[in-house]
């Protein structure tokens, strides 16, 4: 008995089509799972800024372990989470810094100028940073223990490239607390409002100098997975292809 030509153009199709399954799941682009969007500060250009900060650095939130450690401090940054940012390159200091924060939910940027060591009369920290010991050193003053550094980058001088910027360690504010209770009389004089671009100083606000965006840098989709779904599905065509062929040889040797 001989196999049918039907049989055997079916067979022959699904082979083929494994095979561009296959070969598609090789050539297609992939992505890792959650891998950050590698251009800080939502792809602008690369050139802009002199230096940007360490990637294993991006996105560490005000309370994580290995980052304890003491800040300069005063009534004016009361509250707040301070992050010490602290340039590599040995040869140069910050001239102006850029520092993305994610505070209740909402990611701020900050652009900053330095303040010499122990110069708080007049500081704002949403202005400005405290270079100290020197203009190697910046301790930002923004949100509470429940926000997040997104990402950094800098202008330094002399200007040119820069190696890098690094966290050395934070100071974590006050936790924010919602309560719903009235009003006792106390005075807030400490975390950043996000949501508003605004600093709460007791009733009097302070814009916020940053640009205020709506949320925080988006994490590439998951791509691998779709490419190891292609595979499967063509190795499966070849695999029942191949079987059917078999099969048809064997019903023309009978």
């Amino acid at each position: 008995m001989h196999a049918t030509p039907l049989r055997r153009r079916i067979a022959g199709a699904t082979m083929a089509l494994g095979a561009i399954f296959v070969a598609m799941s090789l050539v297609a682009p992939s992505a890792h799972a959650g891998a950050a969007v590698t251009d800080p500060f939502f792809n602008t250009d690369t050139d802009t800024y002199d230096t940007y900060l360490h990637d294993e650095h991006r996105g560490t939130p005000a309370t994580a372990s290995g980052f304890e450690g003491t800040c300069p401090t005063d009534e004016s940054v009361a509250g707040l989470t301070a992050w010490h940012l602290v340039l590599t390159d040995s040869d140069q200091d910050y001239s102006t810094l850029d520092v993305r924060v994610e505070i209740d939910g909402v990611a701020t940027t900050l652009s900053l100028t330095p303040k010499a060591k122990g110069d708080w009369a007049g500081f704002d920290p949403t202005a400005n940073f405290m270079a100290d010991p020197s203009l190697k050193h910046a301790y930002v003053y923004a949100g509470d223990a429940d926000d997040v550094l997104v990402d950094a980058a800098a202008q330094v001088t002399p200007d040119g490239p820069a190696d890098k910027i690094v966290l050395s360690h934070i100071c974590p504010g006050e936790e924010s607390t919602d309560t719903g209770s009235t009003d006792t009389g106390t005075t807030d004089t400490g975390s950043v409002l996000g949501s508003t671009g605004s600093q709460d100083t007791g009733g009097t606000d302070t814009e916020v100098k940053g640009e205020v965006i709506e949320q925080a840098p988006q994490q590439l989709p998951a791509t691998g997975s779709g490419d190891q779904s292609l595979f499967i599905i063509g190795m499966a065509c070849l695999t029942v292809g191949s079987i059917a062929m078999v099969a048809r040889r064997k019903a023309v040797r009978s």
